[in-house]
């Protein structure tokens, strides 16, 4: 890991997940066991990420959409999709 890497301790109820105090904190909720929206905040940094992520309904891809925000303004994006196979 390098020295720009952070670890979170996400606590979970099942369908939203918060993290506790620290330099990076954030939360996010499942919505139809597909979804995923939330924000991550890091701290020291002034950088706020919105993440949303949808999968299809065979759990086979996932459209993932990162945008990265600090203060008000966007200063970027990302987004891709994620292509699983099985194994078995």
């Amino acid at each position: 890991a390098g020295d720009d890497d952070e670890h979170l301790r996400l606590r979970t109820n099942d369908w939203q997940a918060w993290s506790d105090m620290g330099r990076v904190v954030g939360s996010y909720n499942l919505s139809g066991g597909r979804a995923l929206a939330g924000t991550f905040h890091h701290l020291d940094a002034g950088l706020r990420v919105w993440r949303r992520e949808v999968s299809t309904n065979d759990g086979r891809s996932k459209a993932v959409l990162h945008t990265w925000y600090r203060g008000g303004q966007r200063i970027g994006a990302q987004q891709g999709v994620v292509h699983f196979t099985p194994t078995a």
